[in-house]
């Protein structure tokens, strides 16, 4: 039976662009890529250049064996770039549960194994947020099992020469999204544990026309909208009585896959930007921007961040925020134009913890290119919103 999904679909709702970015829309740059503490440079291991993390995770997918008649294991919290490739192989996606800090809950792993009716051939295990989680337990289970341990280092600052301080846990292949970390159009990253393991998996060369267009839309990115009506939620569409959630065949790979692109390497341009940025500095502004939030929610009611105890060498990739309240509060952030991601569609599981992860888990920005003013207004607009009760909010958005 194939996997069913459960989507929020925003489209009726029109909320407004973000007033903010989302991902850095500048670069921090030194011109000699300092690495941080705690990280290191290696050429013991193979890399391929993709146009998104996506497609690195195809080709991993496809190096594990993947396809009609082997089984992914997948984490039950994802985004659909994490499963769209296993689906375009026509594979079978077994989703695991975790726990409340998005660790792997491995103890119901055997029964979960259990249940399988094929092989399983790959494990795919995710760093979330940018923190680096303990897989030296799951790599065992999988060694024992014949299952390919694939990390996911989306969240994770990792390129061909920066590698985050995990040493020892590394599965057989790691897949990363540096320009969720950098200033730059696209980027995705497939490393693996030896040269050889990559085999003759080949990339092709971007055209010069995805050059320019890629140019054009950095400089774009780099103007973001200006902050204007800061504290106040839009009134122009009142909220619905509960978050619709619609239930979806996943039969086949949402359009964010785009089979043309799978074997494109990552710009010029972005693969130039990454190697001038001072790592250095981009990990010290995001571990800034972390503790303002920190900080802002630590008094704050109805929400509560996931990771209060952040470590002092780790870079994060978004902040996550748990709401109680969906509804209002989550309505009332978009309208008032903040900008905020959600895995609000995802493949339906029986773990609770990505059940209710799916509405109540934010992830808000601190990325290096946002500045004082964008940090002061987004924070403002948090604490507006959730102080606000749930009947008050209906009320305030509705009149």
């Amino acid at each position: 039976m194939p996997l069913q999904l459960a989507r929020f679909d925003p489209s009726s709702f029109d909320f407004p662009r973000p007033k903010v970015p989302l991902l850095p829309n500048r670069t921090v740059s030194s011109g000699n890529g300092i690495p941080i503490t705690g990280f290191f440079k290696t050429t013991q291991y193979g890399f391929r250049s993709f146009a998104r993390g996506r497609y690195a995770l195809g080709a991993a997918y496809r190096l594990c064996g993947i396809g009609p008649e082997k089984i992914l294991m997948a984490p039950a919290y994802h985004c659909l770039s994490m499963l769209d490739p296993a689906i375009a192989l026509g594979a079978k996606v077994l989703l695991y549960p975790l726990r409340p800090d998005l660790s792997p809950d491995i103890e119901k792993f055997d029964a979960l194994f259990a249940k399988a009716d094929r092989p399983v051939s790959a494990l795919l295990a995710t760093h979330y947020f940018g923190l680096a989680q303990n897989f030296v337990p799951l790599r065992s289970w999988c060694a024992a099992k014949g299952i390919t341990l694939i990390e996911d280092c989306s969240h994770v600052l990792f390129t061909e020469t920066v590698q985050a301080p995990r040493t020892g846990t590394f599965g057989k292949y790691v897949t990363a999204s540096p320009y969720k970390f950098f200033a730059c159009e696209d980027g995705g990253l497939l490393c693996a544990a030896e040269p050889g393991l990559l085999g003759m998996t080949v990339v092709e060369s971007p055209s010069w026309r995805d050059e320019a267009r890629g140019f054009k839309h950095l400089m774009e990115m780099r103007r973001p909208p200006p902050l204007a009506n800061t504290g106040s939620a839009s009134t122009a569409h009142p909220l619905p009585a509960e978050t619709p959630l619609f239930e979806l065949a996943y039969g086949r790979p949402s359009p964010y896959f785009v089979p043309a692109d799978a074997r494109k390497s990552a710009l010029r341009l972005s693969r130039w930007l990454v190697r001038r940025a001072s790592v250095h500095d981009l990990a010290a502004a995001r571990r800034r921007n972390y503790a303002r939030w920190l900080d802002a929610t630590a008094t704050l009611p109805n929400c509560l961040p996931l990771y209060p105890d952040w470590p002092a060498d780790g870079v994060p990739y978004m902040f996550p925020l748990l709401i109680d309240t969906p509804l209002p509060h989550f309505f009332l952030l978009k309208q008032a134009g903040m900008p905020i991601w959600r895995w609000d569609e995802m493949a339906i599981s029986d773990c609770p913890v990505s059940r209710r992860y799916q509405l109540h888990l934010l992830h808000l920005p601190c990325h290096q290119g946002l500045d004082e003013a964008q940090m002061d207004w987004m924070i403002d607009v948090l604490r507006s919103v959730l102080r606000r009760t749930g009947e008050d909010g209906c009320r305030e958005a509705g009149r």
